[in-house]
């Protein structure tokens, strides 16, 4: 039979020790942070998909007017036919400039959180080894 001297028990009592100093030392705070950066990531997530969304109105608004431009092309006979062919070449050209324009912005927006989240990951992982190396040395 297995026999509990008082050495097993203080043994027992010295683990139970450190794993509820290891829980509030360690685990809560990196439990903690993970939810603030996962919160973090899902808002970043929900503004990207904001403005997907816009992107996606800007090309449905930029198909409707080119519909418009060549249905009003159409109409039009000689001199009338190159006007409006003009105009519809101005208005596509300014238009798609303006969506490369925000295209750009929102890659650069990306790369830029991306980035971020890149160096806040990097900063946890040493925060989290020097905790560790500390509490291990």
């Amino acid at each position: 039979m297995v026999e509990l001297n008082s050495m097993i028990i203080a043994q027992i009592i010295a683990f139970l020790f450190l794993l509820f100093l290891l829980n509030i030392i360690l685990y809560k705070p990196i439990l903690s942070t993970m939810g603030k950066r996962r919160e973090d990531i899902e808002s970043q997530l929900s503004q990207a998909e904001k403005i997907t969304e816009n992107a996606e109105e800007k090309k449905a608004e930029y198909e409707e007017i080119l519909k418009n431009a060549r249905a009003e092309g159409k109409k039009l006979y000689n001199n009338l036919i190159q006007e409006a062919i003009s105009k519809r070449d101005k208005l596509l050209y300014e238009t798609n400039e303006r969506l490369k324009t925000e295209i750009h912005d929102f890659n650069k927006r990306v790369e830029e959180v991306k980035r971020r989240e890149l160096e806040q990951g990097e900063n946890l992982s040493n925060v989290i080894a020097d905790k560790i190396l500390k509490d291990l040395f």
